[in-house]
């Protein structure tokens, strides 16, 4: 065995397994010592491929043993339990050395091996490895799948696949993870189920999130980011169904929705034209606080519109406030349900910053007068063809300014004589007007 590894010959030092093998000598935790030193002293930049052509080797000898075998049989039937415990053993010892030492190249060539060979690294603890411990199911996992993903081009479909056959990189049966498993298992499932949301592989994201094992222990905050950047993902590309059902499944486990993820669901609803389900998400974003308050009895006139809100937003928005109102001049009104003349006055609508304008608006770098113009234009649109009776818009002397005068407001204000009702239009952002 030593004349063999100081050579570098791996064809000969498979030959020696071979050998033992026939002689039956017990391949103890001291020979496999012994095999484990000889890749490590001998070639430790290039363990994985060395390790290749020493299986390759004990992979010829068995096939000449038996002769009988069906060409295209996998390498897998030429290994009997003892072969397997040696090369798992063997392998997820190596390949611990070589992630430890960042040559994720050669690490990805031994768990090719063990996989060309149809060997569950995860029952292997390679304990007479450099670490000199016995290496639990979890970190043998994460060390395989954390090498496909350190990789030159990483491999995140066989990270997947790693996890899949080690349930998902989960600890034993009446054992725990440690903090260290716990940080590494949860940085592995943070990379996957980001590249994945950036793929549109969303099922895939899904499978992961709903093997995260205990939340706690995962972390609920990272869990909840992972949920709610799937949400948005499959809202953007249109697959509303499954952003419900996650939806759902947020609301059984007691995830809470970001601000832009409810802002996502009244968007994406609202232009898939199922504004009914739009409103529910929208009204559920006012009760929560993603919104701001919308109306104000000491102010009932005034209703602020965030720079941020898309046109449907600010129609629901606005038509929220309005709903308010009406109830506000019902209650005012005297006995015989005639609006008083002090309270018939103009509505102003302030364009307010939301300190999200980045999110909604192409260009970051345009001047902020130009983003309330903008915003000022879609609200008059939205007044203009949103709304039943629409509300017409017209314009004051200065550009800032405009005039929002009713056709009729009998739909929102039930009163017993028709006033029409004057609204000024006002742009303001972080105590400015425009």
């Amino acid at each position: 065995m030593q004349h063999a590894s100081e050579h570098q010959s791996w064809e000969d030092l498979g030959h020696v397994y071979v050998n033992m093998k026939n002689e039956e000598v017990e391949i103890d935790y001291d020979a496999l010592e012994a095999y484990y030193h000889a890749f490590e002293a001998n070639c430790p930049q290039t363990v994985g491929e060395c390790f290749e052509k020493f299986s390759l080797k004990i992979q010829h000898h068995l096939e000449q043993r038996m002769p009988n075998l069906e060409p295209d049989c996998s390498p897998s039937a030429l290994l009997d339990n003892d072969d397997k415990y040696f090369l798992g053993q063997l392998g997820v010892a190596l390949m611990h050395l070589t992630y430890s030492k960042q040559l994720f190249s050669q690490g990805y060539t031994v768990l090719h091996v063990l996989h060309n060979f149809s060997i569950n690294y995860s029952l292997y603890s390679g304990e007479f490895g450099a670490q000199k411990r016995a290496l639990t199911t979890t970190e043998v996992a994460l060390t395989a799948a954390d090498i496909c993903l350190n990789i030159n081009e990483p491999l995140h479909s066989s990270a997947l696949e790693v996890l899949r056959g080690t349930n998902y990189a989960l600890p034993t049966v009446g054992a725990m993870l440690t903090s260290e498993e716990a940080e590494w298992r949860r940085g592995v499932f943070l990379t996957l189920c980001q590249h994945f949301t950036s793929s549109m592989e969303f099922d895939l994201v899904y499978e992961l999130l709903e093997k995260v094992g205990d939340i706690e222990v995962f972390g609920s905050t990272e869990l909840k980011a992972l949920y709610n950047a799937l949400l948005c993902g499959l809202i953007k590309n249109n697959q509303l169904d499954d952003a419900t059902e996650i939806f759902q499944t947020m609301v059984q486990n007691c995830i809470s929705r970001e601000p832009q993820s409810v802002r996502a669901l009244v968007n994406g609803f609202g232009e898939a034209g199922r504004s009914q389900e739009a409103k529910r998400h929208f009204m559920s974003g006012v009760y929560s606080g993603v919104y701001p308050t919308i109306f104000n009895k000491d102010n009932p006139w005034t209703v602020s519109v965030g720079v941020s809100f898309s046109a449907l937003e600010s129609q629901f928005y606005i038509e929220k406030h309005l709903i308010s109102l009406q109830e506000f001049i019902a209650q005012h009104s005297s006995g015989d349900g005639v609006l008083h003349d002090n309270l018939c006055r103009s509505l102003t609508v302030v364009i307010k910053s939301d300190e999200v304008p980045s999110l909604y608006t192409s260009n970051k770098y345009i001047p902020q007068d130009e983003i309330i113009r903008a915003m000022r234009e879609k609200v008059c649109t939205v007044l203009t063809d949103d709304f039943n009776p629409p509300l017409s818009c017209t314009q004051q002397s200065k550009v800032e300014v405009r005039k929002v005068i009713t056709i009729s407001l009998n739909n929102f204000f039930i009163i017993s004589r028709f006033k029409m009702v004057v609204f000024s239009f006002v742009s303001k952002i972080e105590g400015k007007t425009f």
